[in-house]
């Protein structure tokens, strides 16, 4: 088979070389020069995305009498010009201009912007995705609906693939979180800490990530603020969960932003039946500020600080915590075309709970984590980019228990120091080479990433080795276990034309080294497997105003960890996973329909399998003028009676069989219609 598919590739390849292809390349920019990241620049159905600087670069197969290129970017007027055909290639700068926010910009038709291969999805929009059907204003669960995201209704956490939600990292502006999620009561679904109308770019991999991202073994969500904003304007959301507000001052070369945010459960859980058990309602009160400064055209300074309050009595237990996150940036772009980042991140959690086993006990628990990075990159040559970086994670974390007979302290350091370097080459005019590699630790990880672009079809392989550091609770008991492993094997094909994208992609996840708990004793003796299959379809052109969508996953995983004594499926993974959505947009309405359907096959408990999941979830998105949007969303409209089970192997019931969801956004400024973005 092997030798088959060489001599396939051997005789495709001079064709290639014969064919008169163009490479389109060049910059996107704004008015001032300033560079447009995660721009679409294609023309027919061959195009690419810009990076982070600007820079953007294809391959046109067939030119005819003309070449009609077009470019697009959230918050920018749609860019078209038509230039005489080139036998070898252009290179141009494409000027983007800004726009208000309109119902078009509000209306991201199609949640997924172009895809890389490889598990990415660049670009996604905050707006297209938090508006889904049943995600309820929350970011983690809006991405559900990805391909190889399994339904985690009880949990609300990212579980990616067959790896547990421990295996996903979070990353603002590059930099770390280590507590992406709130803490709720038993069997309530967390939320994200962070609005995702902060974000101007949400990216997520679910395998196959670059190495640059570490300490993690399954997939990564970046998350981008914007690099600055020429708007001074203020908004609030009240909603069915609390109330939120804050607005940004522009000023020249820079701005400062502040939200704030206040969310009582209480109201909700006296009108909506649940099995909470509350006897003092969930509350969380934050604050985020951001300040952003462009002393010149080729440099962005970024600070943001977040912090968090939350108390909810459920039983005996009471909760209180408190949790700040915050970092600051620095990039800039040399005159030689050297583009340089540092950036510095600091995670702490302080959690107290009384009664956590017995009435009138104790327990204290503690995180944190510094983070400093430094990367450089550069682009040589129209065929080789390289970038190289260091980073460390200094982390502490500890507990303390007590009651009238027990006091027990346990605490760990377990510092992480890396780095990594990346080559990215063009060694044909529609392939692309990335080679990279990171030392984590006292390992070498090896990376090795391929993509190929075959008569409209893009072709993409992947194969690296992962790794992440073992749960604290481990770490307590033995410091010196070794860090859990992963090698992935990623393989997939995608063909986008015409306003609709069909998706396929084959995984491999080879764990070993994993905690195994053996008669008291702690070691890295387990081991296991995640392999299956991801499909996706989308549609935009099919009938006017509508768009769906549709992907499904096959996941077959299994592992000898923790407790377990053989091979079993883990508690939280299923084997098939589906959901389907559809929108429509109603201009004469001036609103957004959708429905989402999810579908998730049993999980395993100590009786069996849990029932399937199911759940049919609809929102409604309303722009009643251009200062105001009102946005619903219903989650299981049947009714159903779900099942899920939890990490004892015990049968659970999520808190809600149903949950309803309104916000209403109120801008205030001139010029920001439609912006639900308070940054």
């Amino acid at each position: 088979m092997t030798k088959q598919f060489f001599l396939f590739a051997f005789f495709l390849l001079p064709a290639e070389f014969m064919a008169q292809n163009t490479i389109v390349s060049g910059k996107t920019e704004d008015e001032d020069a300033r560079p447009v990241p995660f721009a679409n620049v294609w023309s027919g159905t061959e195009g690419a995305m810009s990076d982070e600087s600007g820079f953007f670069r294809f391959v046109l197969s067939s030119c005819g009498d003309s070449i009609r290129l077009k470019a697009s970017a959230i918050g920018h007027k749609s860019w078209e010009r038509v230039f005489a055909p080139s036998q070898d290639s252009l290179r141009l700068v494409i000027v983007l201009k800004s726009q208000a926010t309109d119902i078009e910009e509000v209306v991201v038709k199609g949640v997924m912007q172009r895809m890389k291969g490889n598990g990415a999805w660049n670009n996604l929009s905050p707006v297209a995705l938090v508006t889904t059907g049943g995600a309820g204003g929350d970011l983690y669960r809006s991405l559900q609906i990805l391909p190889g995201v399994q339904s985690q209704n009880e949990s609300g956490k990212l579980v990616v693939r067959g790896g547990d939600s421990r295996e996903t990292q979070t990353y603002i502006d590059d930099m770390h979180v280590l507590i992406p999620y709130t803490s709720t009561g038993e069997i309530m679904p967390v939320r994200g800490r962070y609005s995702p109308f902060m974000f101007e770019g949400i990216n997520f991999s679910s395998g196959g990530y670059s190495q640059e991202y570490g300490d993690g073994l399954s997939a990564v969500l970046p998350l981008y603020t914007k690099d600055y904003s020429k708007l001074t304007k203020w908004g609030v959301n009240p909603s069915t969960v609390g109330l939120a507000g804050g607005g940004t001052r522009a000023f020249d070369r820079g701005s400062v932003s502040l939200n704030l945010e206040y969310r009582n459960m209480g109201p909700y859980f006296s009108a909506v039946p649940n099995r909470m058990n509350m006897t003092e309602p969930y509350r969380m009160s934050s604050a985020a500020t951001q300040l952003r400064f462009t002393p010149d055209d080729r440099t962005v300074i970024k600070s943001y600080i977040s912090y968090d309050n939350t108390r909810f009595a459920q039983g005996i237990m009471n909760l209180n915590e408190h949790n700040l996150y915050a970092n600051t940036t620095f990039r800039h772009t040399s005159g030689n075309g050297y583009r340089l980042f540092a950036g510095t991140a600091f995670s702490g959690k302080t959690q107290l709970v009384r009664g956590a086993r017995l009435t009138g006990d104790k327990f204290e628990d503690r995180a944190g984590e510094l983070h400093l990075k430094a990367k450089i990159s550069k682009r040589y040559t129209d065929f080789l980019l390289v970038s190289a970086g260091a980073e460390s994670f200094i982390r502490r974390f500890g507990n303390e228990y007590a009651d009238s007979a027990v006091r027990r302290t346990l605490s760990v350091k377990p510092d992480i120091f890396s780095a990594f370097a990346i080559a990215t080459f063009y060694p044909l005019r529609n392939m692309t080479v990335e080679i990279s590699g990171r030392m984590e630790g006292s390992a070498l990880l090896p990376r090795l990433s391929a993509n190929y672009s075959l008569s409209g079809v893009k072709l993409s392989a992947t194969t690296g080795q992962y790794v992440q550091q073992a749960d604290p609770k481990y770490l307590y008991e033995n410091p010196g276990i070794e860090p859990e492993r992963c090698r992935q094997y990623v393989a997939g094909a995608e063909y986008i034309r015409q306003g609709r994208a069909y998706r396929a992609e084959f995984y491999l996840k080879d764990y070993e080294r994993l905690p195994l708990v053996s008669e008291g004793i702690i070691t890295s003796g387990g081991y296991g497997y995640s392999k299956g299959f991801d499909l996706y379809f989308s549609d935009e052109s099919l009938f006017e105003n509508f768009d769906y969508q549709f992907s499904y996953t096959f996941n077959l995983a299994k592992r000898k960890s923790d407790g377990r004594r053989e091979l079993t499926v883990p508690w939280y993974a299923s084997r098939h996973n589906a959901s389907a959505v559809l929108r429509y947009m109603s201009q004469p309405l001036r609103s957004i329909f959708g429905i989402t359907y999810r579908f998730a096959g049993g999980r395993p408990y100590n009786g069996g399998l849990t029932k399937p999941y199911s759940s049919l979830d609809m929102s409604l998105t309303f722009l009643a003028n251009p200062k105001l949007i009102v946005y619903g969303s219903a989650t299981n409209l049947s009714g159903r009676k779900n099942q899920f089970c939890n990490a004892a192997g015990d049968l659970v019931n999520p808190a809600f069989d149903r949950f309803i969801y309104i916000g209403v956004f109120i801008s205030f400024g001139k010029g920001s219609a439609y912006d639900t973005s308070n940054f």
